[in-house]
């Protein structure tokens, strides 16, 4: 199990103590904030929170930053525990935008070192047409602590792009 985890695979250790399962369920695109927690209210994987892209999985936009700069890694500690989320947890986080929601989520996880985190393969849509449970009672959640541990090699700033850009090995 390398950063994929099968639908299989779910739904044999969904219910693990140290397994947590986030819904990362979000739409892009103007009138649409809301569509992802409603899909979540209307069904999900047994057990799975809800966090939501623009809430939770960023800041607010600034001059520079994109659409959905990186949150302050202290909130996001908060949204990582209030999950249920602690250093023993492995976390299984799906979407249905083709893995995009739970990637960046994923990646987050990573960047805060937490290395026990997974994307489910093929996300919700291939959950449901393979016949798994789905439901929409609210999951029994038992906050937890995290404590991140970032990894700043994992980013750069906008000036050591500025920097590296035309310079051979740049990508």
């Amino acid at each position: 199990m390398q950063h994929i985890v099968t639908q299989e695979w779910l739904f044999e250790h969904g219910t693990d103590e140290n397994v947590v399962i986030v819904d990362c369920r979000f739409v892009l695109g103007m009138g649409n904030a809301d569509a992802g927690r409603k899909s979540y209210e209307q069904d999900h994987i047994p057990g799975a929170v809800y966090v939501d892209l623009e809430k939770e999985l960023s800041a607010p936009i600034t001059e520079h930053g994109g659409r959905h700069p990186l949150p302050d890694w202290d909130r996001f500690a908060e949204v990582a525990g209030a999950a249920g989320i602690g250093k023993d947890s492995k976390v299984i986080a799906y979407d249905d935008q083709g893995g995009a929601m739970a990637s960046r989520f994923w990646w987050m996880l990573q960047y805060a070192g937490h290395t026990q985190a997974f994307v489910l393969d093929g996300g919700y849509a291939k959950w449901k047409a393979a016949g798994y449970p789905v439901t929409d009672e609210p999951p029994a959640v038992h906050a937890a602590v995290f404590v991140p541990k970032l990894q700043s090699s994992m980013v750069v700033s906008m000036e050591e792009v500025k920097e590296r850009i035309g310079r051979p090995g740049t990508v």
